[in-house]
């Protein structure tokens, strides 16, 4: 009787094939869930086989996000400094404005009907006049 080759780890594969990346590139790339990424990344850190290989600015400001590289190696420190928090409010306050001027833009010249569902209209009437 021959004994069957072990199967080959093919999510672990796709995971190291992945690198380098941060934990949502991976993701992207793998279609893994967030917790299977995470638990394999941890993983392969542990067993030698990916370390931190350098930090990223996060998109929408807050804390730094680890580049993760494959093979061996010394994890890099962090020189990625975090927003302060009058900068991330600013961030966000000219995102907002942003946001707001854009649905401006769409409802210029559109009516605003109020409706109100049949329940509360047999009790109050269509426009809540009563």
């Amino acid at each position: 009787m021959t004994k069957k080759a072990p199967r080959k780890n093919t999510i672990r594969e796709s995971i190291l094939a992945s690198l380098p990346g941060t934990q949502r590139e991976v993701r992207a790339k793998t279609g893994a869930s967030p917790a299977m990424a995470s638990r394999w990344i941890l993983y392969l850190r542990t067993t030698g086989e990916a370390h931190i290989g350098g930090w990223a600015e996060p998109p929408k400001g807050g804390t730094p996000v680890c580049v993760y590289h494959p093979g061996p190696g010394a994890d890099v420190m962090c020189t990625v400094r975090e927003l302060t928090p009058e900068e991330f409010d600013r961030r966000v306050s000219t995102a907002n404005r942003r946001m707001q001027k854009n649905l401006d833009r769409k409802s210029v010249g559109k009516a605003v009907v109020v409706r109100r569902d049949p329940f509360t209209a047999a009790f109050f009437g269509p426009t809540g006049m009563a």
